[in-house]
């Protein structure tokens, strides 16, 4: 890290990916020193070379995880949010119940500009789970990045409400 402070990315390139190569590395280091790689190549702007490494350490989750999950928000803040879509996907489907791998496949559909398959795939799972707090927000805060800032507000407002109130609202608001 010290080799970033003084601007030697180069140098700092160079010390983290050399132990990369090693078999005997604890995974727990494996993953420090592939983070600070991610790093050094985003501070040099090598979005590309950063992408493929990403793509290289995916292929060796399974189930997809951590640097799949990676992966996807590098193709989204590179722009290339179509890429992450199908991936995104797979990660959902090994993981359908995590929160972390919703959050990115909304991201990606967002992204991708696919505001309204977004919305409907946030309403299944409300619909699935009525008195989930954590989608009913994802719900608010997908309508908000779909410019859909009214009924974000409405929701807000409304998330406490009794849900046999709720409900009927939820499903007029959106469509």
């Amino acid at each position: 890290e010290l080799l970033t402070i003084v601007q030697d990315f180069d140098a700092a390139l160079a010390a983290a990916s050399g132990p990369l190569d090693r078999d005997d590395l604890d995974p727990e280091v494996r993953a420090k020193y592939r983070e600070i790689v991610l790093d050094v190549l985003q501070l040099q702007h090598r979005t590309d070379e950063r992408i493929q490494r990403l793509k290289s350490w995916a292929g060796e989750e399974s189930p997809p995880g951590r640097w799949t999950a990676r992966l996807i928000e590098a193709y989204v803040d590179a722009g290339q949010a179509r890429r992450a879509l199908p991936i995104a996907e797979s990660l959902l489907r090994a993981n359908p119940d995590s929160a972390a791998a919703r959050d990115r496949w909304i991201s990606a559909l967002l992204a991708a500009g696919q505001t309204v398959r977004a919305v409907q795939q946030v309403m299944d799972w409300l619909i699935d789970d009525p008195e989930n707090v954590t989608t009913l927000r994802r719900l608010a805060r997908t309508l908000g990045e779909a410019d859909r800032i009214d009924a974000a507000l409405e929701l807000v407002r409304n998330e406490r409400s009794d849900p046999l109130l709720r409900d009927p609202f939820l499903f007029e608001m959106v469509w």
